[in-house]
């Protein structure tokens, strides 16, 4: 049975507790893939599949999206209803924002992605309208803008995206989706869909009191995208950061030591984002007809405001021909060339 249950918080609005003391790794619930909107479950509805039979492509949020709302319309008619009647009437995301909202992003790298995402709505919104059977089922349910707005804001902030039969799936499961984020728990630790029992299952990423809030983590996910896709920031968030890129020049003398330099690559288990990337490396053929640019990125955050590969390629593109002689002259003393 479920080990957590709605309640109201005054921190963090409508999220789930615990009913009891629950153990880190203990089960909390358990939602069947039937119980969950996806897209290929939308697809085999009376109302959809034959849209999708008259050859209309619908992306998978549009076919969870406009499955949402066909049921919506039914009102207390859908087997659904139930669950939509805990989904949000409205969300705080910048999808909903004013334009004047919108301008205290100005400054940020945010306020072109919210603006971009307010265009990508509209533009799905438009294509919608073209497919195949489309609309007449838009006007059958009288589905306008502002419920696939809805919708689709419901989709993005509420759905899971875990891996079904090996295939990136978005599940919006009901009772999970009222799980709050939080960023001091490891990405991938709270939530994963079991194949065997076909369930999406949410366990303790720590321990919790009876009567303790729940949380789930949503990813490594700074406060920028959880503004955009939720709505809502935290106060400490661990993973925001800046993004520094450092193009050093590069040479056939350079190269070793611009490689060497570099942090060592995170375990492939480690679900976080790496605080390095290289951008662009030449190789010594690419190097035979002279420098190249040689660039990095950097992540600092406020757990390491300074990286040490940052202060690393620093040195190194700041190096003059004289001192890298020095240095390889030095390397030939200890044997490291």
């Amino acid at each position: 049975r479920m080990l957590v249950e709605p309640h109201d918080f005054p921190e963090t609005g409508r999220g789930l507790r615990c009913t009891r003391t629950v153990s880190k790794g203990e089960e909390l619930l358990a939602v069947p893939l039937d119980d969950c909107w996806h897209a290929a479950g939308a697809l085999r509805t009376a109302e959809l599949a034959p849209v999708r039979e008259a050859g209309a492509s619908l992306t998978e949020l549009d076919a969870i999206a406009l499955h949402l709302l066909i049921e919506r319309s039914k009102g207390e008619a859908s087997a659904r209803w139930a669950h939509l009647q805990e989904m949000p009437h409205a969300y705080d995301s910048t999808l909903f924002w004013s334009a004047e909202e919108l301008e205290q992003l100005r400054g940020s790298a945010w306020l072109e992605l919210a603006e971009r995402f307010s265009e990508e709505v509209a533009t799905d919104w438009t294509a919608l309208q073209v497919q195949p059977g489309l609309p007449a089922i838009l006007a059958e349910y009288a589905i306008d803008f502002a419920d696939y707005r809805w919708a689709y804001a419901t989709v993005k902030s509420r759905a899971a995206e875990l891996r079904v039969g090996g295939v990136p799936t978005r599940l919006l499961a009901p009772r999970f989706d009222m799980f709050n984020h939080s960023d001091s728990l490891a990405p991938g630790s709270s939530h994963s869909f079991d194949e065997g029992r076909q369930q999406l299952v949410a366990v303790a990423a720590t321990a919790y009191g009876a009567g303790e809030q729940a949380f789930i983590s949503y990813g490594p996910a700074p406060n920028g995208s959880l503004l955009l896709g939720g709505g809502f920031v935290l106060a400490h968030n661990r993973f925001d950061s800046v993004e520094v890129c450092v193009t050093a020049g590069c040479d056939a003398r350079r190269l070793p030591l611009l490689m060497m330099v570099a942090p060592d690559a995170p375990p492939l288990e480690q679900e976080e984002a790496s605080n390095f990337e290289f951008l662009q490396t030449p190789d010594l053929e690419e190097l035979a007809d002279g420098p190249r640019s040689f660039i990095t990125r950097h992540l600092l955050t406020a757990q390491v405001p300074l990286p040490p590969a940052l202060l690393a390629y620093v040195r190194v593109e700041r190096l003059s021909d004289v001192e890298l002689t020095a240095l390889e002259r030095k390397a030939d003393k200890a044997g490291l060339k």
